[in-house]
């Protein structure tokens, strides 16, 4: 796992790849919200909308329901772009 965040820093900030290509090259996308448990935005635009999109897909009507696991995140600037990470 190390190794795996050694190149991925190496190729966003030592070798400075473009970051929509690294995001390419690092992380898996999907076309459906549904087809994953793992629902992953880069924006908080995008955040929002798969989040809307699978609580309605999923027939929640509350915006937080009990029972529910909420996940914080904080941005992180690098360069022009924002990037969303996970606090827990």
């Amino acid at each position: 796992m190390r190794n795996k965040l050694d190149k991925m820093y190496d190729d966003l900030f030592v070798k400075e790849m473009d970051v929509e290509e690294w995001i390419l090259k690092y992380h898996k996308m999907t076309r459906d919200v549904m087809t994953s448990a793992n629902n992953i935005a880069y924006t908080n635009m995008r955040c929002q909308a798969v989040s809307s999109e699978v609580r309605r897909r999923l027939g929640k009507k509350d915006k937080y329901e009990v029972g529910e696991l909420h996940i914080n995140c904080t941005g992180m600037m690098t360069r022009e772009n924002l990037m969303l990470i996970s606090d827990g």
